[in-house]
């Protein structure tokens, strides 16, 4: 094939491939999958040529067609085309000395989701480390959400696989770096800092860090709730209310029966009597009347306050049922 035509074949999988990438943002996985596909059969006159410019695209590819795989639950092909990719990035970095560490990161970071997925979960955080190396070659401002999004899965790894102090650390510094990116005004950093904080409230409650936990999940209310006011996304507002049921539980089993209160009846006046806030709410009542009035005045709610709010609440309940 003469170099005219094959840097023709070239732009057109290139362009197949981003097509495919922007059905897949769009929602069209099957879209994207067919062009995917179209492309790989418009690169097959290359053969096996070992051209950086070919490995690139063919890379590009297998990413599309693992990240489409992680998307439809098929761990299985996604970590076979993932494996893929890596493999031609690392071939085509040998040929041009020059690898890219970007891609290469969020195909390891793909690669990890996927092995989490089949419970693979050390070589899940090995591949996660690998792609955080990847990132470190990069400032801040280049790849720094990347990085936070690793350091976020890492932390979700790390409690899954029942090693809560290590997870802590890592939502640490994966807080701490965002943070930084927030003060530069990075896109989509403050969603994802309110995520982590509140991963990181419920592990520090697993272990019995009640004052942190309790700490940890204002901040990730209040942050959720400053953005939604400003912006009324969904997606902010659910933050709150999870962040805030949170608080319900941590502020209980902290002695603070006050701000468990404070916390059920922000959730309240967000979503009116729903259901499951109103039975949640009253198994809190219910559990503070069996304690002993020393401890429920330790925790700035009196019996008589109890017994006022569980009244409310049963009021609550009887009208959502006669609606």
């Amino acid at each position: 094939m003469d170099s005219e035509t094959r840097k023709k074949r070239l732009a057109t999988v290139s362009q197949l491939v981003a097509h495919a990438a922007q059905m897949a943002q769009q929602g069209d996985r099957s879209g994207a999958s067919r062009r995917l596909d179209e492309a790989t059969v418009a690169l097959q006159p290359l053969g096996d040529d070992e051209g950086p410019d070919r490995l690139e695209v063919l890379a590009s590819i297998h990413e599309g067609k693992g990240q489409l795989a992680i998307a439809g639950g098929d761990a299985n092909e996604a970590y076979l085309q993932l494996s893929q990719s890596i493999r031609v990035r690392e071939r085509q970095a040998k040929l041009t000395g020059e690898p890219r560490l970007l891609h290469l990161g969020i195909a390891h970071l793909n690669l990890s989701s996927a092995c989490t997925q089949l419970g693979r979960n050390e070589e899940a955080l090995a591949e996660n480390r690998r792609a955080l190396e990847a990132f470190d070659g990069f400032a801040p401002a280049q790849a720094g959400f990347m990085k936070v999004a690793a350091l976020q899965a890492q932390g979700l790894l790390l409690a899954r696989m029942r090693r809560p102090d290590e997870a802590i650390t890592t939502y640490e510094r994966a807080i701490a770096l965002g943070e930084a990116l927030q003060a530069e005004d990075v896109p989509d950093i403050p969603e994802m800092l309110s995520q982590i904080r509140i991963s990181a409230s419920v592990t520090c409650h697993q272990i019995g860090r009640n004052a942190q936990a309790r700490a940890i999940g204002r901040e990730a209310a209040d942050e959720a709730w400053d953005r939604f006011e400003v912006t009324g996304a969904d997606r902010a507002a659910q933050q709150y209310l999870t962040a805030q049921m949170n608080l319900v539980t941590f502020c209980e089993h902290g002695g603070d029966f006050a701000g468990a209160e404070d916390a059920l009846f922000k959730v309240l006046k967000l979503v009116g009597p729903q259901a499951e806030v109103l039975a949640r709410g009253r198994a809190l009542y219910v559990e503070l009347l069996k304690k002993d009035d020393a401890e429920l005045e330790a925790g700035n709610l009196p019996r008589d306050e109890v017994e006022e709010s569980l009244a409310e609440l049963d009021a609550m309940v009887a009208a959502a049922a006669q609606a």
